[in-house]
């Protein structure tokens, strides 16, 4: 039981000694604010800022539209040419920014990828002021990872954000590929800070806990997908309220009438290529009129993934080409100020809907389909509490919102069951990101160690008899059944063998005994 536990203690302990084990070499983006190289620029056309090197990338295409964009000015250039597509003044990084006119690109070879790992690509992206259709495509290792119009920002406001959709790499070498393919030579895209970063492993995708009491930022605890409070990173009408009494710790409480929403449109080509897994929250309202839990779209056509509560009954749909594809409506209400949760969970062939933990047998629209996100085509905005439709509608959430995630695989009956006792139980309140920990710590096994939440270690359990998703206990002693006779139980802090309390001893006279265990406090 204890094997991956001591496993752990032993790489901590060769890691420290230098004899064991190395650093992961992270994937290194040469150049990626474009500050590498001093501008020199002409007096003539466009054309002419692009003759300069840009170290580490290549670049090229129709008209050689690709060069660097400074930012201050340079009082030995002509001015109107030396930064001929400064229109903001909140670049990411440095003073500089790469531009990239239609039909062209920007690409390097980027070393330290690592076979069977995903990797993902952070990066800002600005348009030119007056041109609305410019339009770029990122490649990684000949895939297209992220494929989306950009908008200018102008003023002085932030370039967009934006992380693109995973890519399951092989040991060494990719080539990463930015390219304008708006089609028209006046569109022209501005980057800044490029990177690029592993995916963690798990069963929780993205989870959103609303547990803040200040700022700005709607924090994943997953660290991949953070949100803004509202449309954007500054205070205004359409913020929901941070840090009101929510179901696990703090909520969100969103007025409809002000459309306040959770803004998470940057991160729209992380999920657009899934074609199963699950969502997950927790709603409080009284209001009979239609609100928006969770939306996933295009923001000039219908076609989008809802989550939604019409009339107070809980509907899930999915459109594409203006056709209903899934339309999960429930029979029931729910708008009666009480706290309930939502799980949807898609494994490829339909979709299980689970309202406070059981599961929904009956509806009043029942088309049902493997569909999931990798349906909906073009979508471009992704939010919490709000969502814009075809024309002026826009439509928001009156009421409170809680511990959204969305999973990275289907859930299995026991573990949406599981995950609302999680949640509800008033000693436990487990939220998504902790009650994850327990499905892994169940999937690995009998020899998969253990997991501290709090006081209480839980451990793979055998031999049960209730049914999936029971929970029961007190104290520092549950048991959760996941599936017909197994799941996971904790206890009081679990005392190891010898062998172990020998290598934890050593660890503890150098201060680091915090490597020898998985731990989470709640």
């Amino acid at each position: 039981m204890f094997t991956a536990r001591i496993l752990r203690v032993v790489v901590a302990v060769g890691l420290i000694v230098g004899v064991v084990g190395a650093l992961r070499a992270a994937v290194v983006v040469t150049n990626p604010s474009f500050e590498d190289d001093i501008f020199v620029g002409g007096n003539g056309p466009l054309a002419q800022v692009s003759q300069t090197e840009i170290s580490g990338w290549t670049f090229g295409g129709n008209a050689m539209g690709v060069g660097q964009n400074p930012t201050w000015t340079d009082t030995t250039q002509n001015t109107v040419h030396a930064k001929p597509y400064i229109n903001n003044n909140q670049i990411p990084d440095g003073k500089q920014v790469a531009f990239i006119r239609s039909g062209e690109f920007l690409s390097q070879d980027a070393a330290g990828f690592e076979a069977g790992k995903s990797y993902v690509v952070d990066f800002h992206a600005n348009a030119r002021n007056g041109n609305n259709n410019a339009h770029l495509t990122v490649t990684l290792g000949g895939q297209d990872v992220f494929a989306q119009p950009i908008s200018p920002v102008g003023g002085s406001n932030a370039f967009h954000f934006f992380t693109t959709a995973a890519f399951d790499a092989t040991a060494g070498t990719h080539t990463l590929n930015f390219s304008d393919t708006s089609g028209q030579v006046d569109q022209s895209v501005l980057l800044d800070q490029i990177s690029v970063r592993e995916v963690p492993g798990g069963l929780v995708r993205a989870h959103w806990a609303f547990d803040e009491t200040v700022g700005q930022t709607a924090f994943d605890s997953t660290t991949f997908y953070d949100g803004s409070v509202g449309a954007t990173g500054s205070p205004e009408t359409n913020d929901p309220a941070i840090n009101q009494p929510g179901k696990i710790g703090r909520a969100y409480q969103f007025t409809a009438a002000e459309l306040d929403r959770v803004e998470l449109s940057s991160h729209v080509g992380s999920f657009a290529g899934e074609a199963d897994g699950a969502l997950s929250g927790w709603f409080q309202t009284t209001s009979a009129d239609r609100g928006i839990l969770f939306r996933f779209g295009e923001s000039s056509e219908a076609d989008r993934l809802l989550v939604e509560i019409p009339g107070g009954q809980l509907r899930f749909l999915i459109r594409e080409a203006a056709t209903n594809v899934l339309d999960l409506t429930t029979t029931d209400t729910f708008h009666d100020g009480a706290w309930h949760q939502y799980a949807i969970s898609q494994d490829g062939t339909a979709a299980t809907m689970f309202i406070d933990g059981q599961p929904i047998a009956s509806f009043s629209t029942g088309v049902n389909s493997g569909d999931w996100f990798s349906t909906v085509t073009n979508a471009d905005k992704m939010s919490i509490g709000w969502e814009n439709r075809r024309g002026p509608t826009e439509i928001g959430f009156e009421g409170l919102l809680d511990d959204m995630a969305i999973w990275a695989g289907p859930l299995s009956a026991g573990e949406a069951v599981g995950l609302y006792a999680l949640g509800h139980h008033t000693e436990l309140g487990y939220d998504a990101s902790l009650a994850a920990q327990l499905f892994e710590l169940h999937a690995a096994g009998p020899g998969g160690g253990s997991v501290q939440i709090g006081q209480r270690w839980w451990t793979y359990a055998a031999g049960l008899g209730g049914s999936p998703g029971d929970l029961t206990g007190s104290g520092l002693n549950f048991t959760l059944q996941l599936d017909a006779s197994t799941g996971v139980q904790s206890g009081s802090i679990i005392i190891p063998e010898p062998s172990t309390l020998l290598i934890w001893s050593l660890l503890a006279g150098l201060g680091l005994a915090w490597c020898a265990r998985r731990r989470r406090t709640k």
